[in-house]
């Protein structure tokens, strides 16, 4: 069967029988193919699931929306994630049950696209999945959304990288004013769920990276996905809270990493002043010296930094020393900067590069300042003094 004849959820779930499974590697494939067809399925109906529940979003309430969204994430990640990783995250996603009505679909399409990442019969909890979802779709989208999935999974495109809904131009039906799952998540989901609390902000972002088919951070979603099954069973504002640590922590990781390497590539360019400026005043040699030895400690407070936030529990008084030792060290810097630049003005423009390098030290000394702000910040979050 050709993609282009899949027209509804039976001809879908007839391609998917279809797909050899004679080895193991075959198997795998067609396991991964059916997850993602399943997962896709159930990400375009999810607005209709929020909304029916949010118009009573009480504590309930807020479980049940957690409950879709961790499945969905869970499914996402199906081929992200390493084999005994996926199929025990799969499994300790909990099952409600058939969906009482179209609109309720997405949670139990989601929940049986995990199953299908590590049922011994595949098409059984996919075909429900997709089952499921389309009856909360529109019939002249059905036809289009699958197939064009399809074409993509043969012609091994990552599915990830692109929309939800194929473009308008193609069939005006996806628009933003015609289908009724993009209207009810961008008029009646996306800001209530916001304004309910902030807290719910990671799986909003998350939710339209993967409608607009935008990248997507794998190892923080791979965190998130992995958190212990002991706390998502403490509901909504426990878990919400707990990702936005997730997100912080992971945030300034990030950010220490890359700030370490843009003060290493400045610490390149003081030696370069260093060595122009043994013919100039031993004023501009010293300072350059001294404003090394600086970024060389910087650099090691940030790796350190990073070493400790990449930590499943990170040592907040450790955080907070390196967050307010940073934070010195960029007035430190910043001094450095104006002593470079007065110091290159007075020696002419044989030290043209001293000038340039102390322009990039102030601009850096305020990201620094920022990012030990920001540590600071997080480390009495968790407890610092």
């Amino acid at each position: 069967m050709r993609a282009e004849e899949i027209k509804d959820a039976d001809s879908l779930q007839a391609w998917l029988e279809s797909l050899p499974q004679e080895t193991e590697a075959e198997r795998e494939t067609a396991r991964r193919w059916a997850v993602t067809i399943a997962h896709r399925a159930a990400m375009r109906v999810l607005p209709l699931f929020v909304d029916s529940v949010l118009f009573g979003l009480n504590e309930d309430g807020q479980d049940e929306v957690l409950k879709g969204f961790r499945a969905l994430l869970v499914s996402s990640l199906s081929s992200s994630l390493a084999k005994e990783a996926a199929i025990s995250a799969a499994k300790d996603v909990p099952f409600d049950g058939d969906p009482v009505a179209g609109r309720f679909a997405a949670k139990a399409a989601a929940q049986r696209a995990c199953k299908a990442m590590y049922s011994q019969v595949i098409w059984e909890p996919s075909s429900q999945s997709v089952e499921y979802s389309s009856d909360a779709l529109a019939e002249e989208l059905l036809g289009p959304t699958f197939a064009r999935d399809v074409q993509r999974l043969v012609e091994s495109q990552e599915l990830h990288s692109f929309p939800l809904w194929p473009p308008t131009d193609e069939l005006e039906a996806f628009g933003p004013e015609e289908n009724g799952d993009l209207i009810v998540w961008h008029e009646s989901v996306k800001e209530p769920l916001l304004d309910f609390h902030e807290n719910w902000r990671f799986w909003v972002e998350w939710y339209e990276n993967a409608l607009y088919g935008r990248p997507q951070d794998y190892d923080l979603l791979t965190k998130i996905a992995l958190i212990d099954p002991a706390d998502w069973d403490k509901g909504a504002d426990h878990v919400n809270a707990l990702i936005q640590r997730i997100v912080e922590q992971h945030t300034l990781a990030k950010d220490a990493r890359a700030l370490k390497e843009e003060i290493a590539q400045l610490k390149q360019r003081l030696q370069s002043v260093e060595h122009r400026s043994h013919n100039n005043p031993p004023e501009l040699v010293d300072e350059t010296v001294a404003a090394q030895k600086e970024v060389t400690i910087i650099c090691a407070a940030l790796e350190e930094a990073a070493q400790e936030l990449e930590k499943p529990d990170p040592d907040p008084t450790v955080l907070a020393r390196i967050g307010a030792s940073l934070k010195t060290a960029s007035v430190t810097i910043a001094k450095y900067c104006g002593a470079l630049a007065d110091l290159a003005v007075k020696t002419s423009v044989r030290t043209a590069a001293a000038t340039g390098t102390a322009m990039a030290l102030a601009s850096q000394s305020e990201h620094l300042r920022a990012f030990g702000e920001a540590l600071l910040q997080f480390a009495r979050s968790q407890g610092a003094p």
